[in-house]
């Protein structure tokens, strides 16, 4: 299995650096649209390779699906943290509740503990 992930890691590795090399040419990125700019007075201009914008890209979809993920997930994670204290209440409750090795039982009780 470890040998499959590196494999896996090369292979991504590889492919990476063939993006890197097959878009190396340069391309002009504005931040606003020409109608924005004018109105605004000032526009921010980068001249920067076409992968590193690709690969910004992808960064920024990754972080803001992960986010929003998160944010999806809020509500499990809230009811299940509140099911894990509830879980250790009854847990400590129970334990409490439970009669210490010299007591006496009734017999019947005796019986039940005995069967289930």
């Amino acid at each position: 299995m470890r040998y499959f992930r590196y494999l896996l890691l090369i292979l991504v590795a590889v492919g990476l650096i063939s993006i890197s090399l097959a878009n190396r040419e340069l391309v002009g990125f504005h931040f606003l649209p020409s109608i924005a700019a004018d109105a605004l007075g000032f526009q921010v201009h980068l001249e920067l390779p076409l992968f590193i914008v690709i690969f910004l890209c992808v960064a920024v979809g990754l972080l803001v699906g992960s986010f929003w993920e998160w944010l999806r997930t809020t509500q499990q994670r809230l009811s299940l943290r509140s099911y894990r204290r509830e879980v250790a209440r009854l847990s400590k409750e129970i334990i409490e509740l439970k009669p210490s090795g010299n007591v006496v039982q009734d017999d019947v009780l005796e019986l039940v503990e005995k069967v289930s």
